[in-house]
């Protein structure tokens, strides 16, 4: 069978065929060591890329100061040699001038006239090295990858300075995923604190930050009595249910302050159904509470779907009397403070649950002014959907690049 020899886009003023070359003639193994106590930091390498071992795994290395490990300096690659699912990530240590791994961890850098980071970048992404490496697997469930290994495998490879000019494009790229990252996990951050500051601990009556203009003392209440409607779901089985009607909203559908779609997992009833078993509407605007993990106690508010809603018998439906916020309502329901009092009463076995009795009882401190609980429900819901802009961002440039890998190789 004819392999394609030049990728399906690349940069204007290559036009060469690219050549296959085993990786030995690529990359050359390093092999320098030192102990524990050259002060050098133990590395370990991951999906994640590389890390520092103490980050990576809590508990300390039990390893003598006089075992010898391989040394990592900057800018050199190294992968874990053993992989469950034939897949292995090989990553460039960008974190420390050396580092120290297992000396089952290979260790290499590239030869004159080629790029590492082209060379990392087309192992990790190669469909032809994959299948490479399930060929090397002989018995049990994992699969071995040492250097002389690696050597084997054949990749098509361009000139130096068309390998440079991959790499540096994708560094690029990477460096704007990375900066993306960033954002979003400031936002997250961001939105943990204000969960925090914005609501009050138990033992006091106030929040630490509040919206100027409000000043009163805050209300204990059982959640159970701020609700006109607290009941559960219906229990319908794999025979209730029809392919069109009205819609199930399932527990997968509940996110935390997060309503999730999942049109492939849609399930119905249809009229006669819901009036023989008497089901529970669900309206637009109520708030569903999971009482099963993971996390149970999970809430969200009802989108309009266009259609009417029933929904499933281990969530509890919690509609709000008129001088609550549902805004308000489930963005308390989505902090920490309330998942670990939700955590102190879970029952049950492997999977753990709160019951709905339970779940009514929960105590909750609530702003007498309704306008400060919308103020408080309109910032968050506002700092959501900015955080759900930002991974969407952050998604559509990780798939614009998967698909740069996939026509940028051969």
């Amino acid at each position: 069978m004819d392999i394609t020899k030049k990728p399906a886009i690349r940069f204007k003023g290559f036009s060469d065929e690219w050549k296959q070359h085993p990786m030995d003639e690529l990359t050359t193994e390093l092999h320098e060591y030192a102990t524990l106590d050259s002060s050098y930091p133990l590395l370990t390498s991951s999906r994640e890329g590389i890390m520092f071992q103490n980050e990576y795994r809590s508990n300390r290395t039990t390893e003598s100061s006089r075992t010898l490990f391989s040394i990592v300096p900057y800018g050199i690659c190294t992968y874990r040699h053993m992989s469950d699912d034939d897949i292995f990530h090989f990553n460039i240590n960008d974190i420390v001038e050396n580092g120290l791994v297992s000396r089952e961890y290979p260790v290499f850098d590239s030869t004159d006239g080629n790029d590492l980071r082209f060379i990392v970048t087309l192992l990790n992404s190669s469909a032809r090295f994959r299948k490479f490496c399930r060929e090397r697997k002989i018995g049990g469930t994992r699969t071995r990858l040492y250097y002389k290994d690696l050597s084997n495998f054949k990749p098509l490879c361009p000139k130096f300075d068309e390998q440079q000019s991959i790499a540096e494009f994708l560094d690029g790229i990477t460096s704007i995923i990375s900066q993306h990252q960033s954002k979003l996990e400031k936002l997250q951050a961001l939105k943990i604190s204000m969960l925090e500051k914005m609501f009050p601990k138990d033992a006091t009556e106030v929040p630490e930050v509040r919206f100027k203009g409000f000043t009163e003392a805050w209300d204990k209440y059982e959640l159970g009595k701020l609700c006109v409607k607290f009941t559960d779901g219906d229990w319908i089985e794999s025979k209730d249910q029809s392919n069109s009607g009205i819609r199930l909203i399932q527990t997968g559908n509940i996110g935390i302050a997060e309503y999730l779609d999942k049109p492939k997992s849609k399930k119905w009833i249809s009229n006669e159904t819901f009036e023989r078993l008497h089901c529970e509407e669900v309206f637009p605007g109520d708030i569903l509470i999971s009482r099963l993990p993971e996390p149970a106690g999970r809430a969200c508010i009802v989108p309009d779907i266009g259609v009417r809603m029933i929904t499933a018998v281990d969530c509890t439906i919690v509609r709000t009397n008129s001088g609550v916020s549902n805004k308000f309502l489930v963005q308390y329901l989505s902090s920490q403070r309330y998942f670990d009092k939700v955590n102190a009463v879970l029952a049950g076995g492997t999977r753990q649950r709160i019951s709905r009795s339970n779940l009514s009882s929960l105590s909750i401190l609530i702003p007498k002014d309704f306008k400060e609980q919308e103020a408080i429900g309109n910032y968050f819901t506002h700092l959501n959907t900015v955080i759900t802009l930002q991974q969407q961002k952050l998604d559509k440039l990780q798939s614009i690049k998967k698909a740069l890998l996939e026509k940028m190789f051969v």
